[in-house]
């Protein structure tokens, strides 16, 4: 990957960074003084989303060193280490919503998405 984009993805993603946790601090100030639940964890999921942003900033600082005695290649790789970092997190946190249903049981959580998804499959078909 060229330096050009290494930067132009760096300032993509502090830039990311930066705007979601002034919005995490918004939505959890917000949410705490009203009270207002959804807000707090709207907060919450957002921070989420910052941990990834940052994530893959440091991939690309990282990505920039240049090749020395331990890593003779470079460290080109350590942006898709941080590509799979990102993707763990959001499978993880989709993993949590299926298994810690809103009011369902987990069975009946699984057996909505089941059929939520075969049923897009019968529309597009």
């Amino acid at each position: 990957m060229s330096t050009e984009r290494i930067m132009y993805g760096k300032l993509a993603a502090g830039n990311s960074a930066v705007t979601l946790f002034l919005l995490t601090l918004v939505k959890g100030s917000v949410g705490l003084a009203s009270g207002s639940i959804a807000l707090t964890a709207g907060a919450l999921h957002s921070l989420t989303d910052v941990a990834s942003s940052l994530a893959v900033w440091s991939g690309l600082k990282i990505s920039e060193r240049k090749p020395d005695k331990t890593f003779s290649y470079g460290y080109y790789t350590a942006e898709t280490l941080a590509s799979l970092l990102v993707s763990l997190l959001v499978s993880f946190e989709h993993a949590v919503e299926l298994y810690r249903p809103r009011g369902l049981t987990s069975g009946e959580n699984i057996t909505n998405f089941v059929e939520g998804r075969l049923s897009r499959l019968e529309v597009e078909e």
